[in-house]
């Protein structure tokens, strides 16, 4: 799939339980140009589909708060700054 980056909406970074794994992820605004969604997966990784934001809460998804400012800025059409999630809400 071709991706055009629009900008970018958060940051997060967690650290497992027992301080052995740090995660970072950056979540940005895009628009799809082109291609299909094929993932392959890998590891842990399952897939990815497209689902509407109302089944955002029926998803395993950490941050859990990340739904919560997810729905935020679509219902602002994603006129919002960037956000460092790990300061505003851990």
């Amino acid at each position: 799939m071709n991706i055009k980056v629009r900008k970018l909406l958060f940051i997060h970074e967690g650290v497992s339980e027992d301080g052995h794994v740090v995660v970072t992820d950056i979540n940005f605004l895009g628009k799809i140009i082109g291609g299909q969604l094929n993932p392959k997966p890998e590891g842990a990784y399952r897939g990815a589909k497209f689902i509407d934001i109302d089944q955002l809460d029926k998803i395993n998804f950490y941050p859990k708060i990340t739904i919560k400012v997810l729905k935020e800025a679509w219902s602002k059409n994603f006129k919002i700054e960037a956000q460092y999630l790990i300061h505003k809400y851990n």
